[in-house]
Order: C-alpha cells, then structure tokens, then sequence
C-alpha cells in the first residue's frame, strides 16, 4: 500500500500566520515602548509644567499733602453780656477784656468749636511807660499763671508781651475801648447787650482812665498753616497749642523742666480734661528736638525753632516760645507702603489650547518622539520582511 506525502504548503502556511502575529505583538510592544517613553522620560531631559515668572511689585512711598482750607473772616461785633454765646467759624478768636475799677482783671477769650476760656487776676499801671500790665492767676477757675503786658495808646490796648501759646498770635493787635466817655476811639469790635446797664465806671467819669472793657478779634491761621506753639515760662510752666486753617485750636498744660541740654515737659490737661502726656526735648541751639513723644499726638517727631523775639533767659537758658507749621513744605510725614509680591502660576484653562497636539517641552521629547517612530518603521520592516519570505 503506498503512503501518501503531506502537502508541502501547509507548514509554509502556518509559519507564516505565526510571524504575522508575532510582528504585530512586537510592533505593538515597540509602540508602548515609545508611548511610555513620551509620558515618563520628559523630566529627564528638561521637559515638565511650564510656570509664569514671579511678579514682584516695586516699594512705593506716598506723600499726603495738606488740603488748605480757609476759615471765614472775623465777624465786626460781638455782644458779651445777657446774650449767648457768640457763635463764631472754627479757628476764629475774640477777646474781652474787662478792668474793674478794683484793680480785678477778667480776660475771656471765645472761639468757634469750643467753650470760652476765662482767666482772672488784677491788673496794675505804669504810667510813666504807659503800660498796662495784666497779672492772671486762674484760668477756667484752676490755678495758672499768665501775664500779659500792653502799650496805652489812646484808650487802645496793644499787646507786647503775652504767651502765644495761650492766646495766640496778639502781634499787632489793637484792643478797642467799648465805652467813649474818656477816649475818641474808633468803633468798638465788641458792643454791649441791648437792656444792659453800663457800669457806674463807664457811665461816669471814673478816677482811674483805663477802666472798662476792650474787644479785640484774633487773626485766624492762613492758609496751608497747621502751627504748633510750645511756651516754656521761667516759672516752669508749659503750654502747648495748635491752630489749624478752619479748626477750633487744641491747648495742652503742665510743667517742664531741663537738666542739661535735655528739656522734660509733662502735660496733665488738654482743653479742660486730665491728661498724662510726656515729652522730651533736646536743645539744640534755637531749637527742640524731640526725643520722646506720644506719637499718637504728636506725629512721628517734633522740631521746634525759638521765636526770635522771644528772650533769652540767663536763669533759664531752655524757657522761651517755640514754633513749628507741620504743613510748611518738607515737614510732611511721608507713609511708607510696600507691596506684598504674589506669586502667579499659569494653569490652562479647561477645553482651551491646541487639542491633541503634544505639549512642547524641550529637545529631550523631540528625541524621544524621533525615537519612538525609528522603532516602528523598523519593527514594520522586519515584518514586511518575513512576509515576503515565507
């Protein structure tokens, strides 16, 4: 019985299914490979997230300037007696002065925003200088001591010795008799109230000229001034006052006293209320320099220059009147703001881009991209190859 060959193709066949499979197996492994090498491998050589660069805002410092306001001028009357209080523009000033044939002195002083200060003392003449000297021992009924001396002209009071700091800049100032029975003076600044008696000194002729009552108004701050006044009395009293273009004017009291160059001031009351408040000078010259304060009042620091017509005591070198206008220019305080730097990271918004491209991040994924298709053309090759073969 003869015995029959097996076809020659078939194991042909076969082989060449299984080199089919195993090309395609092997193309796609090259193919993970490479994907896997573009997912992972770009940190390696330089690729990964891009971020913004950091925005650092530059330090700025602000200077606030003063708004300059001008408060109204001064009002030609007054009325003091059985009427009310005047009511007068924040920063405007007017005074009364009453000599009483006894020798007792009332000095009064209105202003617009706050109540009226009263001071009392005896007054005494000089007739050989024609001055008037005004000896005040109380002030709002507490004890303080104040003078003031004036020039006698023609039934006018004109200030030449007085404490800014109390009452003001009185420079120039004529106070003008209310009653004409002794003096042709010029109109009075203050009138008294309609139904009022005149005093049996001013309805009559009197012993003494001078008795009665002088009005006078006080020139308010100009513009762009904010001053502060700083009275050191021999006596070891203190005040401070401060005026301000269109503001009622604040006045601090108390004492000071200096040991060597260094100038000590305690302030215990501010407009009628208690007060604790310190302040150190040195002085330096003509002037006074801060070394200690309460920046909450005062400001950050205090420079004050002697008023030059204020004297020079030998028993008390530091005692005299000092000034400073904190809106004259380059006594600003500037306000130092500096910007807080944030950091900014660029993330992309959602949906937006180029979709399906792969992100550029460096010539390490270039590499690994060039790679990856090396792989795959030759894996398709080899394959190509095989088939053809069998």
């Amino acid at each position: 019985m003869a015995e029959v060959a097996p076809s020659a193709g078939g194991g042909g066949g076969g082989r060449n299914f299984l080199l089919i499979i195993g090309g395609l197996a092997a193309v796609l492994f090259i193919g993970l490979l490479a994907l896997g090498a573009i997912i992972f491998l770009p940190p390696l050589f330089g690729g990964g997230e891009q971020t913004a660069a950091l925005s650092t805002a530059t330090p700025t410092r602000i200077v606030v300037l003063p708004t300059a306001t001008r408060a109204p001028a001064a009002t030609a009357t007054l009325v003091v007696s059985n009427v009310p209080t005047p009511v007068l523009a924040p920063g405007e000033r007017q005074v009364l002065i009453e000599v009483d044939d006894d020798k007792n002195v009332t000095l009064t002083t209105y202003e617009g925003g706050k109540t009226p200060m009263v001071q009392t003392g005896v007054w005494a003449e000089d007739s050989a200088q024609q001055q008037l000297t005004l000896t005040l021992t109380t002030l709002n009924g507490k004890p303080f001591k104040d003078t003031i001396v004036f020039k006698i002209e023609s039934g006018q009071l004109v200030p030449i010795s007085f404490n800014p700091a109390l009452h003001g800049n009185l420079s120039n100032i004529q106070f003008k008799r209310t009653n004409t029975s002794s003096f042709n003076s010029p109109a009075p600044i203050f009138a008294r109230g309609v139904g009022q008696s005149m005093p049996a000194a001013q309805a009559t002729a009197t012993p003494n000229p001078l008795t009665g009552d002088y009005g006078g108004a006080i020139p308010a701050p100009g513009p762009n001034e904010k001053l502060l006044t700083l009275t050191l009395s021999e006596d070891g009293m203190a005040a401070l006052s401060g005026t301000e273009t269109g503001k009622a004017s604040t006045l601090q009291l108390g004492t000071w006293e200096a040991n060597g160059n260094t100038v000590t001031v305690n302030f215990t009351e501010m407009d009628g209320t208690t007060l604790a408040d310190t302040l150190v000078f040195e002085l330096k010259g003509n002037q006074l320099v801060s070394t200690q304060l309460d920046a909450n009042l005062h400001g950050e620091a205090l420079i004050l220059t002697r008023d030059p017509n204020s004297p020079v005591s030998t028993s008390a070198p530091a005692a005299g009147t000092y000034t400073q206008n904190l809106n004259a220019p380059g006594t600003a305080t500037p306000i130092p703001i500096t910007a807080t730097p944030i950091m900014i990271t660029a993330t992309p918004p959602a949906g937006g881009g180029d979709q399906g491209n792969l992100p550029d991040t460096g010539l390490g994924e270039d590499l690994l991209l060039l790679l990856g298709g090396a792989l795959l053309l030759i894996g398709i090759i080899v394959v190509a190859r095989r088939m053809r073969s069998a």
